[in-house]
């Protein structure tokens, strides 16, 4: 499964959720009240956020989203901050591997390409997904390939374009 480096995202056995998607049962906030078009639903406007973070400016759907919020950038008991976004951490290993991202430090290399990445696991997934992957789907206009055949599809629509 592939990593985010979203603060917001959690684990739920091998299941990755952003608890701001799912509303709180116990809210009186839901996402079926809200005015909300089918293109913007589960977005708010932030005057229609009720759950305000006591330690900064933002603002929550959910009570559930507020109290990860909370867990996640406020606990006193992280020791270790990160100084551009002020996400905490417990070890100081964990504060150093997330600094990557403000650095744009990436020290993982493909091997068959030399793509770079901030974490192995993520040159594993790429990998699995771009370089093991059967491609029996062949565009007849170029050289391309496709594991997939609707993404063949949307790819000999690219060239029907550049025709006109």
């Amino acid at each position: 499964m592939m990593q985010t480096d979203d603060p917001y995202m959690f684990m739920r056995g091998s299941e990755s959720f952003s608890p701001s998607v799912f509303p709180d049962p116990k809210s009186s906030t839901s996402a079926s009240t809200s005015s909300t078009t089918p293109s913007t639903a589960g977005i708010a406007p932030l005057d229609k956020k009720p759950f305000k973070c006591s330690h900064c400016s933002k603002a929550f759907l959910y009570s559930s989203s507020l109290t990860a919020h909370e867990m996640m950038m406020h606990r006193s008991d992280l020791p270790y901050e990160c100084r551009d976004c002020g996400r905490r951490f417990s070890l100081n290993t964990h504060l150093e591997r997330h600094q990557m991202i403000h650095t744009g430090e990436r020290s993982y290399q493909c091997e068959e390409c030399g793509k770079t990445f901030l974490h192995q696991r993520y040159v594993n997934a790429h990998v699995r997904r771009i370089h093991n992957l059967s491609r029996p789907f062949k565009c007849e206009y170029c050289t391309k390939a496709f594991a997939h055949n609707c993404h063949l599809t949307e790819h000999i629509a690219m060239h029907s374009r550049e025709k006109t």
